[in-house]
């Protein structure tokens, strides 16, 4: 929904793609009897058993991943993906996509953030397994036993999934609009690694560090306040044949800023677009 409006009220650009939608997962669970399913493996967990909860949610994972999914579903995302390939000019064998989780059902007051799983990189004909494989991840002992600790039912969660091109990115990574652990300090703070960026996340690599100041009375105006550049000796991209692999980087090329201060500028710039567009801070 967000990529939507910043692509259709603000105007900025982001990755083509489509919605699976809350509805296509409910009719996947109700067609396969999956709820009666995970209501009665649920019945086993023993509160002070962590062994118990793992087992669950091993049965109730292999549960979804072996259940069939509606003829129509499939078709569905089939025609969606072609529909997809046309528009980014590319034979539908061709096109490589990302898999985003985006669950819903959750208190706004509670945080989910990284419990999902997102597959980047995937084919056609692993789009309907991996979409299976997102909605599994609902179901991991981490996720259940948050919603266990925060007394979530089960059956008040649901899974949309978000389709996008995948761009086979020369960098990539995390821009605040304002400090995320001093909200009184409004630099821009970008956090940036060659190539796609799960590296900018999970501290594989040293990123980039880059901030910038508003610049008073210029609407979107930025300077550069610091500009760290950190040594990275690695890379995670897309491979010839369409895979996600690590792929070494040359100490020279790993020593240098993976984005210009153009780059950099811009991309803070368009921060602070949302910004203004949202009323509020920005984690991008």
């Amino acid at each position: 929904a967000n990529l939507g409006e910043v692509q259709n009220r603000v105007g900025l650009p982001v990755p083509r793609g489509f919605a699976i939608t809350t509805t296509a997962f409910q009719d996947f669970y109700e067609h396969a009897g999956l709820w009666a399913e995970i209501k009665r493996i649920k019945l086993g967990i023993i509160p002070d058993a962590p062994d118990s909860l793992e087992a669950a949610s091993e049965d109730i994972q292999h549960a979804i991943l072996a259940a069939p999914m509606p003829p129509e579903l499939e078709q569905e995302l089939n025609a969606a993906h072609e529909r997809l390939a046309a528009e980014c000019g590319v034979p539908p064998e061709e096109l490589r996509v990302a898999l985003r989780s985006s669950a819903i059902g959750e208190d706004g007051e509670l945080s989910f953030a990284g419990q999902y799983l997102s597959v980047l990189g995937v084919t056609g004909e692993r789009l309907a397994s991996t979409y299976k494989l997102v909605l599994a991840s609902l179901f991991t002992p981490r996720a259940m036993a948050y919603r266990l600790l925060k007394g979530i039912p089960f059956e008040g969660v649901s899974m949309g999934v978000a389709c996008l091109e995948l761009v086979p990115s020369r960098a990539a990574g995390v821009m605040y609009t304002t400090s995320p652990t001093d909200p009184l300090d409004r630099r821009v703070l970008i956090n940036a690694v060659f190539g796609l960026g799960p590296y900018a996340v999970d501290g594989t690599v040293a990123p980039d560090t880059y901030r910038f100041s508003r610049t008073a009375g210029e609407p979107g105006g930025v300077q550069v306040d610091e500009w760290v550049v950190g040594v990275q000796d690695r890379m995670l991209a897309i491979t010839p044949a369409g895979r996600v692999a690590d792929a070494p980087l040359d100490p020279e090329a790993g020593g240098r800023p993976c984005l210009t201060e153009d780059q950099a500028r811009e991309l803070a710039r368009l921060g602070l677009a949302l910004e203004a567009h949202y009323g509020t801070p920005q984690d991008v």
